[in-house]
């Protein structure tokens, strides 16, 4: 009896124990730790420039830039001399600047055909009447063998297109064009007769209507040329990402990349059925380059989505900021984590051990 009622003293203390001794709940995954901020841009699709900069501790979302280019454009990348033996850059400072070989040719022209129209106006204001009816001959001329031309190139381009040799899009440019020196061929003859019929004042107005056409296609293509311009958006420094390029299915390489390297994002990987133990209190502890270096962190935020690992295992994605760095982090790299949710029951302990 007197066995019996000390047994049932120890069960009893130790289910009451149970719901005071406290132990430090932990959880261990292997997390992916990523500057805080980073900038890429890269090639893709064999011609277009990309754009890409995140704040990985504060916005989920990309801040995308396309610098697409039409077909058959000449596009490249030219990094700022200052940049060609560094790798540390100061926000502000321009990294380098994309080139647009059809932009250039269509401003060059612009700016020469702005130059005529203002030469003319000047003609026309002075009253050198001769001059000009000679030189609207030479442009109804030079219109004329241009219409030609074009002409010829769209009956090509419509059989070519009619017997599918050629995609629409090619088709259309070729009418587009053939429109286009049609119209100025109309122009050309209908200021030639302007001139010689002594209609000044209309000429006047008209000239400076296409004056002021060249100078407003001139201020919007210059400011598009402006955005070519590539300025850092942090203090960082510029890493390499080697791609394979002649891999015929590498279709994206970086042209460069800049992170800063002040502060890290760890994300971690945690089991669906241990989301409800996460809260803003965790602390976090990353063990890098085994034990080499110890990094600790806190809280910031976490995915919504949830996705499936090799392991078939549910997993949703923990966002933690390494407060300190005491040195730089490779980029990119895994390191072995614990989660601290703080200290628990014994009896909750078990229950979550043994998912209960």
């Amino acid at each position: 009896m007197r066995q019996i009622i000390i047994l049932s003293f120890l069960i009893v203390s130790l289910i009451i124990s149970a719901f005071f001794i406290r132990l430090p709940y932990t959880i261990n995954c292997s997390g992916k730790i990523l500057p805080t901020r980073e900038w890429i841009v890269r090639n893709a699709d064999g011609g277009d420039i990309i754009s890409v900069y995140n704040n990985h501790k504060t916005n989920p979302v990309y801040n995308f830039t396309n610098y697409k280019f039409d077909r058959g454009e000449i596009a490249s990348f030219n990094f700022n001399e200052n940049f060609e033996d560094r790798i540390t850059v100061n926000k502000g400072d321009t990294i380098g600047y994309i080139t647009s070989f059809l932009l250039s040719e269509r401003l060059t022209q612009l700016k020469s055909g702005l130059n005529e129209e203002q030469a003319y106006l000047l003609a026309l204001n002075s009253g050198e009447k001769s001059s000009l009816i000679e030189g609207a001959k030479n442009q109804y001329l030079l219109a004329t063998q241009k219409f030609d031309q074009q002409e010829k190139n769209f009956e090509r381009q419509k059989k070519l297109f009619d017997n599918g040799v050629i995609p629409e899009a090619e088709y259309e440019i070729a009418l587009k064009d053939y429109e286009l020196a049609k119209t100025d061929i109309d122009l050309a003859k209908n200021n030639q007769i302007s001139l010689q019929t002594g209609e000044k004042p209309e000429l006047i107005n008209y000239t400076n209507v296409k004056i002021s056409s060249f100078e407003n296609e001139i201020k919007l293509l210059e400011n598009k040329q402006k955005q070519y311009i590539l300025i850092a958006p942090f203090d960082g420094k510029i890493i390499t990402k080697k791609v394979a390029l002649n891999n015929p299915e590498a279709t994206t390489y970086h042209i460069f990349h800049l992170i800063d390297t002040t502060e890290y994002v760890v994300l971690l990987p945690i089991e669906l059925f241990q989301r409800k133990y996460i809260t803003k209190d965790i602390s976090i502890e990353a063990n890098i380059l085994q034990g080499e270096q110890i990094e600790t962190g806190n809280y910031i935020g976490e995915d919504q989505d949830v996705e499936l690992t090799g392991a078939y295992k549910q997993v949703f994605i923990v966002k933690g900021c390494l407060k300190s760095s005491h040195k730089e982090i490779p980029y990119g790299i895994y390191a072995t984590c614990t989660i601290n949710c703080g200290d628990v029951t014994l009896f909750e302990y078990l229950k979550r051990k043994l998912k209960i």
